[in-house]
């Protein structure tokens, strides 16, 4: 396994020519695969994709840094794929192309349509998923998709199954044409023995199910059919830049049982601990005893059922969700302002309480009144500036781009590069303005970060919106009036100091 691990994506629909004219195709826009290409790209992955000419005819669904392959029938896209596969041996294949299973008998010329009635004579496809293990060995990881429409769940889960099983896929995503609406893309991520469930838009549960599959980026891949534990002790033990690591188990035990097993044990014991998602999660046995602490206070605030928060592995609160409310008992040294956007804001808490000597770490919205402990969050209220931050990590040293600012109220201290939003611009667009102005670095696409940062000047609230972005051997900053750049080890940062206020959250999620 190379340090960049090479991901190789089949996307969008076959089309199998009935005559010279017409075509049999599939409603499938490659959507899927493109997401996944943005993602791979945005965490440092060399990324081919495999993509219909349809697909393909959308240039800016892909970063520029992706070889595009295209294809048109099955027997193209076979032919393409087989050779791939021999000649740039891929880390991970996702195969979410929509391969059509039968193909028609063409006929010379073009069809008349003279007669009331057609009949097109078809024949059934050799299943490429079937051949791949044999053509990619078992160092590869293979991922296959399922698409049904109007089953149940258990239906939808027993055919993924056996697809994952018969083909000897390490992964097989599934869902149900009949819930992807409403911008949501609701998917089954399966391994031999494990499903994960993930909801939310594409461009989020396509980013959850990366973090399951892709391999650790240091050291050696672990061989196809490693129990389960012994994949989450690699995400532990991840740079936190990748995100956590959610795993659904039947038994808390068993995750212990299977490190010893897979002859990969945690340096310390592993605590599993369930949250208000039924999710699983691996921490360090140092966070059994902050839990145990803040499940006690819950316990005597009459909440036996608070579960745990865990960001970045570790336990920062105890929680009682209720309707678009939660209770929060947060551990001593993680503010809640750090986490609770990025944890609670997607779950439509619109009302949160903290217990006496805590309320004060999360300032309510401006002229909203603290009620027997109960508050209106910042995320709430509009009257909110709005600006935006960028943080580029070098994918070889770990580096980071940071730097001093040279005017403004922040002046003298450290921060990443950006600044305010102008008007008509989307987010992603004054991010990448801003990275230009301040960097000299022009980049096409920025991926958002979870961390979303609070904190005011002059008695104005601001909230900066994150982004961030993995790259290889990246260029040089360029000085500008206002500001100072340059990329610094993770050790170098926390000795840059003094770091501008709204920084010191976003710094600390980047570091381990």
């Amino acid at each position: 396994m190379s340090a960049r691990p090479h991901i190789l994506i089949t996307a969008g629909g076959t089309r199998e020519p009935i005559d010279d004219v017409r075509v049999l195709t599939n409603s499938s826009t490659g959507s899927m695969g493109a997401a996944l290409a943005r993602a791979a790209v945005h965490r440092g992955c060399r990324v081919t994709v495999l993509g219909s000419s349809a697909m393909l005819s959308h240039p800016d669904w892909l970063p520029r840094e992706v070889r595009r392959l295209p294809f048109t029938s099955f027997l193209d896209l076979e032919g393409k794929l087989l050779s791939s596969l021999k000649d740039d041996p891929p880390d991970v294949v996702f195969m979410a192309a929509a391969v059509s299973d039968y193909s028609p008998v063409p006929t010379s010329g073009k069809i008349r349509s003279t007669s009331p009635e057609l009949y097109v004579h078809m024949t059934k496809n050799p299943k490429l998923l079937s051949r791949l293990r044999q053509a990619v060995g078992d160092a590869c990881t293979l991922v296959g998709f399922k698409l049904l429409s109007g089953v149940t769940t258990e239906e939808l889960l027993d055919v993924a199954g056996r697809q994952r099983r018969n083909c000897e896929l390490d992964f097989t995503v599934a869902n149900d044409l009949k819930d992807l609406q409403g911008g949501q893309h609701p998917l089954h991520l399966i391994s031999d023995q494990q499903i994960w469930h993930y909801r939310g838009p594409r461009d989020t549960v396509v980013g959850r199910v990366l973090d399951v599959v892709l391999p650790a980026p240091r050291g050696e891949a672990p061989p196809r059919g490693m129990p389960t534990a012994g994949r989450l002790r690699r995400w532990i033990q991840l740079d936190r830049w990748l995100g956590a690591v959610t795993h659904t188990v039947d038994d808390a035990s068993s995750i212990e049982a299977e490190l010893i097993a897979s002859g990969h044990p945690l340096e310390r014991p592993a605590t599993v601990l369930v949250d208000a998602r039924e999710l699983w999660w691996g921490c360090c046995e140092r966070d059994a005893a902050l839990w145990e602490v803040c499940r006690l206070r819950a316990e005597a605030d009459g909440h036996p059922e608070a579960v745990p928060v865990l960001v970045k592995g570790h336990i920062v609160a105890a929680v009682a969700m209720g309707d678009q409310r939660a209770r929060v008992w947060p551990v001593p040294g993680h503010p809640v302002e750090e986490w609770a956007e990025q944890v609670l804001a997607p779950m439509d808490i619109r009302k949160v309480w903290l217990p006496e000597g805590a309320s004060q770490q999360l300032p309510p919205s401006p002229g909203t009144p603290v009620r027997d402990g109960w508050r209106a969050p910042l995320w709430t209220t509009e009257d909110v500036q709005h600006s935006v931050s960028v943080a580029l990590r070098d994918a070889s040293t770990g580096a980071l781009l940071v730097g001093e600012r040279l005017s403004g109220p922040a002046k003298g201290t450290w921060a990443f590069p950006g600044g305010k939003i102008e008007p008509g611009e989307t987010l992603e667009q004054a991010a990448l303005r801003e990275l230009h102005e301040e960097t000299g670095l022009q980049l096409t696409h920025l991926e958002p970060a979870p961390t979303v940062v609070h904190t005011s000047y002059g008695g104005r609230v601001y909230r900066i919106h994150c982004f961030q972005r993995t790259l290889w051997g990246p260029p040089q900053p360029e000085p500008t009036p206002t500001f100072h750049g340059t990329w610094r080890t993770p050790a170098a940062c926390h000795a840059s100091v003094p770091w501008s206020t709204g920084m010191v959250p976003v710094l600390r999620s980047l570091l381990p």
